[in-house]
């Protein structure tokens, strides 16, 4: 298993590196100067309140996680909310070995197994990807000239390169996750029972599931709004193209500098779709995941330490815990 991983984390290492080396080569004369003056340029109020959403939606992720668990047990949101930003910061220090701290962290809090919380953690995924491409299917409808971008040659290159980088990651998981087809098989077992047994439940889930992702596309506004010199060229209907894109490059990232995410949002930013500056296009890149991955971290870090947890033992113990579940399913 840890071969497996290392297999993967090399893979992901790789792609990050030549999708850098890609950009820099495109940006070779990059000014820092006007990158600076539009970093400083930004808005406080309008980033702050951008946080303040990014936080209100832990809160909707732990009432999200408390139905899922209806079923099996009752517990309170505002019990599992702290998990959620421990687990949400073990993700942005530590990159994909900090994944499962959240499940883990929820297993022993409620006294259920770790295999249970896995499902959930799977069907969470499943609802975070259903939502952003409902938001992001309806944006294209709404916004038909952004399908015409994605007929010029340049532009369709780099979107079926950016699909085939997404699919071959997917594709390495699947062939080094010996479990993975089982899990697949077992949420879906676990999810059917769930709508058919308790339909509110069901509605319940689904509609947190958009609530949330429609807060988080407002935070993205709020970010790029703080730039003034943003305010004429980034309207609403913009936004979930940009939060897809990063939703997308988010599965590559690299343990507490990301590197997928941002260079997603640069791209988009940066292309004919939108035709930002480089410096803009990164300083808001920077931002956005500053704001939206980044932020929790101080106070992820202030629970762990009044907990006495530490994400290096966290880590190793719920990978640990995955292994084992593997193994048991196997």
């Amino acid at each position: 298993m840890k071969n497996k991983r290392a297999i993967i984390s090399i893979l992901v290492v790789v792609v990050v590196i030549g999708l850098i080396l890609i950009q820099v080569k495109a940006w070779r004369n990059f000014d820092w100067g006007t990158f600076l003056k539009y970093t400083e340029s930004v808005n406080i109020l309008g980033v702050i309140t951008a946080i303040v959403v990014i936080y209100f939606n832990y809160f909707l992720r732990a009432t999200r996680w408390r139905v899922f668990l209806r079923s099996r047990q009752a517990v309170r949101a505002m019990d599992l909310v702290p998990s959620q930003i421990i687990g949400f910061t073990g993700l942005a220090l530590l990159g994909r070995p900090g994944e499962f701290i959240r499940p883990y962290l929820i297993a022993r809090k409620v006294n259920l197994s770790f295999a249970s919380q896995l499902v959930v953690w799977t069907a969470e995924r499943l609802c975070d990807v259903i939502s952003v491409a409902t938001i992001l299917a309806l944006t294209l409808i709404i916004r038909p000239d952004f399908r015409h971008f994605f007929v010029l040659p340049h532009i369709r290159t780099k979107a079926l390169l950016a699909i085939a980088a997404f699919f071959l990651l997917i594709a390495a998981v699947l062939i080094f996750s010996h479990g993975l087809r089982r899990k697949i098989q077992r949420l879906i077992g676990d999810l059917s029972r769930s709508v058919a047994h308790d339909f509110i439940s069901f509605v319940e889930i689904i509609g947190t599931s958009l609530v949330m992702w429609v807060l988080i596309a407002s935070s993205y506004y709020f970010t790029l709004h703080a730039y003034p010199a943003l305010h004429d060229k980034i309207h609403i209907t913009d936004v979930p193209l940009i939060m897809g894109a990063s939703t997308l490059g988010s599965v590559i990232q690299l343990p507490g500098v990301g590197g997928g995410s941002q260079l997603a949002v640069i791209g988009i930013l940066s292309s004919p779709i939108f035709g930002l500056g480089h410096e803009l296009a990164v300083s808001a890149g920077i931002m956005l995941w500053l704001v939206t991955f980044f932020s929790v971290t101080p106070t992820g870090l202030f629970l762990a330490h009044r907990e006495k947890l530490s994400f290096t033992r966290l880590s190793s113990e719920s990978q640990a815990e995955e292994e084992a579940a593997e193994k048991a399913e196997a």
